[in-house]
Order: C-alpha cells, then sequence, then structure tokens
C-alpha cells in the first residue's frame, strides 16, 4: 500500500508518498502498526518530514492526518497495486505521482496567469494520475470547479450533430440526398414550433443549411 500526500502552498505545491514496507531498515515512520519508507523529490521529502515535526510513531492514519493538517490544504489518495480505492479533499480530485503532480502545478500557474478554467484528467498506462477542477465555472463565483461541477459542453454540440447527421444520412433519411450544404435544416423543425417563431427569424433561418450546423 501507499499513501501519497499533495500539499498546496503558496510558495508551490508538495507531493510526497508513504510506502510500505516489510524491510525494516527501510522504516520511517509507523502508522497503526505498519511501516513506511518516504518517496518523492529531495525538496518534497525534505518538506514532508518537517511537516512531522520529529514524531516517527502514529496511532492511526487519522493521528497521522491531524499532524500534517497544520500544513495547509492537503489532498491524500491511498493505493493499492496502482489502483485507486481511497480519495480526499476534495470530492473526486485524484493527484498522485510526479507526473501528475507536476502537471497539477503547472495548471495551476495557468489559472493564475491566464485564467485557465475547466476539468483536467490525465491517465498514465490505465492509472489515473490527475483528476482535478481549476477555476470557477463563471465571473464571480466563489465556488471553485470541481471534477464534479456540472459545465455546459459548449462546441461538444458540433461533433453530436455530425454523428446524428450522419447515421440520418446512411438511413436515407433525406430523399436520397446526401450532400449536407444542400440540405435546409428549416424542414425539420416541426410545424408546431415554426408557427410560433417571429417571421423575421424565420427568413435568416431559411438559407441555413445541415452543413452549417455541423460548422
Amino acid at each position: 500500500m501507499s499513501i501519497d500526500f499533495t500539499f498546496t502552498r503558496a510558495e508551490g505545491s508538495y507531493h510526497a508518498s508513504f510506502e510500505e514496507t516489510h524491510t525494516p531498515t527501510e522504516k520511517e515512520i509507523s502508522v497503526g502498526g505498519r511501516n513506511y519508507k518516504i518517496l518523492g523529490s529531495e525538496k518534497d521529502i525534505e518538506f514532508l518530514r518537517s511537516q512531522l515535526a520529529n514524531v516517527n510513531d502514529f496511532e492511526s492514519m487519522e493521528h497521522l492526518e491531524a499532524t500534517l493538517s497544520h500544513a495547509g490544504p492537503y489532498m491524500k489518495t491511498e493505493s493499492i497495486f496502482q489502483k485507486t480505492v481511497a480519495r480526499t479533499m476534495p470530492s473526486g480530485t485524484i493527484i498522485q505521482t510526479e507526473k501528475g503532480s507536476a502537471m497539477h502545478t503547472l495548471l495551476q500557474a495557468w489559472v493564475k496567469d491566464h485564467d485557465f478554467a475547466g476539468v483536467v484528467m490525465a491517465i498514465d498506462e490505465e492509472t489515473v494520475i490527475l483528476k482535478q477542477g481549476y477555476g470557477k465555472a463563471r465571473e464571480g463565483d466563489t465556488q471553485p470547479i470541481s471534477p464534479n461541477t456540472r459545465l455546459p459542453i459548449g462546441s461538444l454540440t458540433k461533433p453530436i450533430t455530425c454523428e446524428a447527421i450522419s447515421q440520418l444520412v446512411q438511413e436515407k433519411k433525406f430523399s436520397g440526398q446526401t450532400n449536407p450544404a444542400e440540405i435546409k435544416a428549416l424542414q425539420f423543425l416541426p410545424d408546431n414550433f415554426r408557427k410560433h417563431m417571429d417571421q423575421g427569424v424565420l427568413q435568416l433561418l431559411k438559407d441555413v443549411t445541415l452543413l452549417d450546423l455541423m460548422n
């Protein structure tokens, strides 16, 4: 079992792991009777050790987390054979391995310097190493984006429309017509829908083709 901790601080992020070991000489801390060694970059390991305050034995994982909590906001991931089985702060978030931590740090800089906003997921050899929300969904929002935030799908409507049109062409639903640039879209609006539309809008739509909807 390994336990990954990622701390977000004003000066940057720190990521280090406790990996269970059965070799007594490798033991650095003990948590609930299990022995662990600390893995990570020299900088990250030094930071983590400084937060342990020279305590090497912890009664439980809660005891360890209570000791580390003063270091600031953190995310913890427990893994067994590289399969994530538990995660915290916030719901749905995953940041693990050096690659995931490096990407997280880069994206934080993009939020700060370029107002980037969105949800990012990265997979490395079938293992999710990063799943995190960044920025705010709308200007003025106080709630940050999380992996569970529902966002408008935006231009993803275009490939969905293209696929729907392709299927209808294959099913010969357009009276034999196969060129989307020649097929008027207005004909597919239901009559009860069109009769409630402004005539000016209908006039603007009369020349819109299926190809227009796909671009």
